[in-house]
């Protein structure tokens, strides 16, 4: 519930401008309930950030091969509990996580698909966090995981706004942890791309996703996001 208000808000307003206060009062409690189970504002990002990459990972591993069923939901990539929603409320802080997971452009649930990737190649999952998924049917499971992506994307716009919102935020914030987390992200999902197909038509990938979520994000009533994926994906 917390982690969810936060989320929201966040997306709509941007990190720096959005209080304990208000998320409190969306999530209906009070600001020492939220200070009594984060311990900061910024534990509460980290809550936010954690629970976008868990959700993600579990998506993902859908369309690779390799790997078994997706983690239960609250479960991270190294087995230990996340703060998703359903957990938010044990008073635990959650701590920061060892692992470094990436998310597509469309996951800021984030929205967007959130896959840890192993430095060498390989696509990490939460029963896999060795990078020992590869995507089912090469380019054609890569295509198939990105449209399914954009399907998600339209029906959870709170998360891509999020992922959007916060990446600007931090964008020259050198050496911050949110902009860490961001690169590492963006670099780990290249790896994966390239992969299908290799390091520059990764990069050009993972460049159209961040400008199609944007357009998306900014004109929706106009830009069909899946249709947009399908057009560029055909030329891959």
């Amino acid at each position: 519930m917390l982690v969810d208000a936060a989320i929201e808000l966040f997306g709509q307003q941007g990190y720096a401008a959005t209080g304990v206060a208000a998320i409190a009062t969306r999530a209906g409690v009070t600001p020492s309930a939220v200070i009594h189970h984060f311990g900061s504002k910024e534990n509460l990002l980290r809550a936010v950030l954690d629970e976008f990459d868990v959700r993600a990972a579990a998506r993902v591993a859908e369309h690779l091969v390799g790997v078994g069923p997706a983690c239960e939901a609250g479960t991270g990539i190294d087995g230990a509990a996340t703060p998703n929603s359903s957990h938010v409320g044990d008073g635990a802080v959650p701590a920061e996580p060892e692992s470094t997971s990436v998310a597509t452009p469309a996951q800021s649930d984030g929205g967007a698909r959130s896959t840890p990737a192993k430095p060498g190649g390989g696509v990490a999952t939460p029963d896999r966090p060795d990078g020992g998924g590869r995507f089912a049917g090469g380019k054609a499971g890569l295509v198939a995981a990105l449209l399914a992506d954009a399907d998600y994307t339209m029906a959870h716009a709170g998360l891509a706004t999020l992922h959007v919102v916060l990446q600007a935020e931090h964008l020259s914030a050198t050496g911050s942890e949110v902009r860490e987390r961001f690169l590492a992200r963006n670099r780990a999902l290249r790896r994966a791309f390239a992969e299908v197909v290799g390091e520059v038509g990764a990069a050009e990938l993972v460049a159209f996703l961040e400008g199609a979520l944007t357009l998306w994000l900014l004109d929706p009533a106009t830009v069909d996001l899946r249709a947009l994926y399908e057009s560029y994906l055909s030329r891959l």
